[in-house]
């Protein structure tokens, strides 16, 4: 009778044992699973390496340059890289280093030195070469006279209104002498100078050989008609300094194509009767775009704004949220055409 006793007690002893193993073999699964360096549970998983992406930098096998051309660039993931300067001295003959394009040619996208690049891609960049001279702003009417052949001209240093007056005296006097050279004008390294067609002496109204211009970064006023009836300006660029544009100041320039327009608004009928212009781009700044602005501009097809997220509305209450193309002929977005600009009273940001 006792053996038999002891004997169950061993037995469920016995049983007992092996479903404490048996538990004790299922908890422990989950540990063998989850931590794969032998169950530790203090073990940290490792973070995934981050993408990298390379800016390079080439020449493009252009013949005649000379120089070196900066280290390549790497970028992670969502990480910004300001786009190297000048650094190995790079030079070409008859040509001036103004950035870095992604095209040999210069017909791709330019990125200026020192732009904070922040596309998550593999990019490679080319010298960005201006075709002219560089000149101090004393010199530069004695330059234009030298030309013989459509040329750039790019100016920095300090000016003054005299140097702007005899500057656009210059550029009357080659139209007339010879008509067919026509000047790029680059005046983005100009100080001093804040205000152009103030009066007939400082105004390019009526000049038509020249072909692209580049306004000083400290310009602040462009005075009615500044550049009206410029027949061969194919394009202009405007900081985002000027604060005031007044009415036609570059109406009726025939050939203008593209506009960089980065002042804070524009009045009515600044581009009127602009026959040629294709390609507009407006700035974050800019507030207001007035009647007619573009009356009369058959051939512009689209126009940009950079503040793509804001909301921009008719007088009529019509509002179109984040637009940044509109396209003529229809081909629209949000329902907002060229035309538009043409027909409506004008168009403010909200």
């Amino acid at each position: 009778m006792i053996w038999r006793v002891r004997n169950r007690v061993q037995q469920e002893h016995y049983w007992h044992g092996r479903l404490y193993a048996l538990c004790a073999l299922v908890l422990c699964v989950p540990l063998v699973v989850g931590c794969p360096n032998g169950g530790g549970g203090n073990d940290v998983p490792s973070e995934p390496t981050a993408k990298t992406y390379t800016v390079t930098y080439s020449t493009g096998n252009i013949a005649g340059v000379t120089g070196k051309v900066p280290a390549a660039q790497i970028k992670k993931e969502g990480d910004v890289v300001l786009i190297a300067g000048n650094s190995g001295n790079l030079e070409r003959a008859g040509y001036i280093f103004k950035g870095w394009n992604t095209d040999p040619d210069g017909d791709g996208t330019t990125y200026w030195i020192d732009y904070s690049f922040d596309k998550d891609v593999n990019i490679t960049l080319y010298p960005f070469w201006y075709k002219g001279i560089l000149v101090e702003p004393g010199k530069t009417s004695e330059e234009i006279g030298k030309l013989t052949e459509s040329w750039g001209v790019v100016v920095e240093g300090e000016a003054t209104a005299e140097d702007l007056k005899s500057i656009i005296q210059a550029l009357k006097a080659k139209q007339t002498a010879t008509p067919g050279v026509l000047v790029s004008l680059d005046l983005t390294g100009v100080t001093g100078i804040e205000e152009i067609g103030k009066d007939n002496d400082h105004s390019f109204k009526g000049i038509t050989n020249l072909e692209k211009i580049e306004l000083p970064s400290g310009v602040t006023t462009l005075y009615q008609s500044a550049f009206e009836g410029c027949d061969n300006l194919r394009e202009v660029i405007i900081g985002d300094t000027v604060t005031k544009i007044e009415a036609d100041a570059f109406r009726n320039a025939t050939r203008l194509e593209t506009v960089v327009y980065k002042a804070a608004s524009m009045p009515r009928s600044t581009f009127k009767g602009c026959s040629a212009l294709k390609t507009v781009t407006i700035g974050k700044k800019c507030k207001e775009i007035g009647r007619d602005a573009f009356e009369n501009c058959p051939t512009l097809e689209t126009v940009t704004f950079e503040a793509s997220t804001a909301t921009w509305a008719w007088d009529d209450g019509s509002a179109y949220d984040g637009v940044k193309s509109w396209i003529v002929n229809d081909a629209a977005v949000n329902g907002a055409r060229i035309r538009d600009f043409n027909t409506k009273a004008g168009l403010r940001q909200q």
